[in-house]
């Protein structure tokens, strides 16, 4: 579903990727790991098409888009959810404004018809319909990353989603929440998904399949058992302060899984 081959990107004369190669399966749920300014969001957006790589192969959804024109990723963009950290929504926008923005600057959809699918979008993530004449700022922050991901369901034939650290900075009753939403999403509509996160525990969850970055490069890429046992020196540097978490998080994940 998603393949990158020998990624490089400079931005400004610094290299930010170096031959980054991972691929992701349909269905899979992908989670990367690095330390801050490694590189994380960087892939992200070459998935996206935001940005485009100095060298290298970019196969999405079955698709060549190395050398695609701007039309092609917007086309291709159309299965392509991105969820930022803030859940990047209009401050002057209500919620259900906000979740239909996309159907109304670019489609011919009536006000009812979009409204319809505004709804059902937030019911398909969990909230209410009724807020959708709430202010994002009316909301909690967990809440308005679920809007963000109600907004790329009702606005997109979503593939693929892409998460930006979705649970950074919210209490842990919110994070449980948006860990379940991606795995909904995953086992209701068969969504392939890349996370970037810090959580060790929440990384846990969502996926067995993990790729740690370091200064713009692969250093590994495998299972979550494979994760834990890893002898690579950045590895287990970058995991030595989780040591006592991931102690419970396997254990955990151990018991969950069978």
């Amino acid at each position: 579903m998603i393949q990158l081959e020998n990624i490089n990107l400079s931005i400004a004369g610094r290299q930010i990727l170096k031959n980054v190669n991972f691929s992701v399966r349909k269905g899979e749920t992908k989670v990367i790991l690095g330390p801050s300014g490694s590189g994380k969001s960087s892939i992200l957006k070459v998935i996206m098409g935001l940005w485009k790589p100095d060298s290298g192969r970019i196969v999405v959804d079955g698709v060549e888009m190395s050398g695609a024109s701007n039309e092609e990723w917007n086309d291709a963009r159309y299965h392509i959810g991105m969820i930022f950290q803030d859940g990047a929504l209009f401050d002057s926008l209500t919620v259900g404004e906000n979740i239909g923005y996309w159907l109304f600057e670019h489609t011919k959809m009536m006000e009812e018809e979009i409204e319809v699918r505004v709804r059902k979008a937030l019911q398909d993530i969990g909230l209410d319909p009724e807020l959708i004449d709430r202010m994002p700022d009316e909301l909690s922050g967990g809440m308005q990353r679920r809007v963000a991901i109600a907004r790329a369901l009702a606005s997109l034939s979503p593939k693929i989603m892409l998460y930006d650290e979705p649970t950074t900075g919210l209490d842990p009753l919110a994070m449980e929440t948006i860990v379940n939403s991606i795995l909904s999403l995953r086992e209701r509509m068969g969504v392939t998904s890349v996370v970037v996160t810090h959580d060790i525990p929440d990384a846990l969850k969502v996926s067995s399949s993990f790729v740690v970055i370091d200064q713009g490069e692969i250093v590994f890429e495998g299972s979550s058992e494979e994760l834990k046992n890893s002898k690579h020196h950045f590895v287990s540097v970058f995991l030595k302060p989780f040591k006592e978490t991931l102690v419970h998080a396997f254990a955990s994940f151990g018991e969950e899984n069978g």
